[in-house]
């Protein structure tokens, strides 16, 4: 409220901030910095610690129980090296890592953890469509490729390309995923495969044509508001 803004803080960082993500309990928040790696404040005393100094965390998400934190790593085309276009987990009690996800076309895009914490679908971006990447191992030419993680063994069980021009997904539910892009679909979360489709009969042609853009669910209620 108004009356409170005298209590705002403002926390320097060692870096650019790419991404945050605060566990329940609001206690620990976690930043992701550009080359800096990945820190925790303490939001009680505003005590940092450096998790890690891998570069380019763009994006970082804590999963429903509050104990996972996903980072994806973005630094360029697939390397599949530690820190290079990978993601990597973290326990957020202990502050230490559990393992990381490497070697598969992925350029560090968004994670979406299933509403019971069970598994995460991850954003492969542009990886399998950009000229520019050699695509190997991609499901499918040209596709934004999204990838099944199965929890707590951090498993990938299914990596699927779907032909969209761009994407992003979220689950609706433990067993849906809705993938955004030049059309919606929604996609059978053990079977990977898309049980509903929709697209403009008649999409504009060539400049004028546009993709679905940022997303908001509501978990559990088949209704997502979509730019």
């Amino acid at each position: 409220s108004g009356s409170d803004l005298h209590t705002v803080k403002l926390v320097p960082t060692a870096g650019p901030v790419w991404d945050l993500a605060a566990t329940p309990d609001g206690r620990k928040l976690f930043v992701a910095m550009s080359h800096q790696g990945v820190w925790r404040i303490l939001t009680e005393d505003w005590t940092a610690r450096r998790l890690t100094n891998q570069g380019c965390p763009e994006h970082i998400k804590i999963g429903p129980d509050g104990r996972t934190l996903v980072v994806a790593y973005q630094c360029g085309g697939p390397g599949g090296s530690n820190g290079h276009d990978s993601v990597e987990f973290f326990d957020t009690q202990t502050e230490e890592s559990l393992g990381s996800v490497t070697g598969i076309p992925f350029v560090g895009g968004p994670a979406s953890f299933s509403p019971d914490g069970k598994s995460i679908v991850l954003d492969g971006l542009d990886a399998c469509a950009d000229p520019h990447y050699d695509h190997k191992n991609c499901p499918l030419v040209p596709s934004t490729v999204f990838h099944f993680v199965g929890l707590p063994d951090r498993r990938i069980l299914k990596s699927i390309g779907m032909p969209v021009s761009t994407g992003s997904a979220g689950f609706i539910d433990p067993a849906r995923v809705l993938v955004v892009g030049s059309s919606l679909r929604v996609v059978d979360a053990s079977l990977y495969r898309t049980v509903e489709y929709w697209q403009p009969k008649e999409p504009p042609p060539g400049d004028a044509a546009h993709n679905y853009g940022p997303i908001a669910l509501l978990p559990n209620l088949r209704r997502a508001y979509i730019n």
